[in-house]
């Protein structure tokens, strides 16, 4: 997801992919 954060589409992608990867990472661990 830093790479979304990185790139031009941060603005939109970045509040959805926080979301994601939350849910990703809880699913991990």
């Amino acid at each position: 997801a830093i790479i979304y954060l990185l790139s031009p589409q941060a603005s939109f992608v970045t509040g959805i992919d926080l979301v994601v990867d939350g849910g990703w990472i809880a699913q991990i661990r």
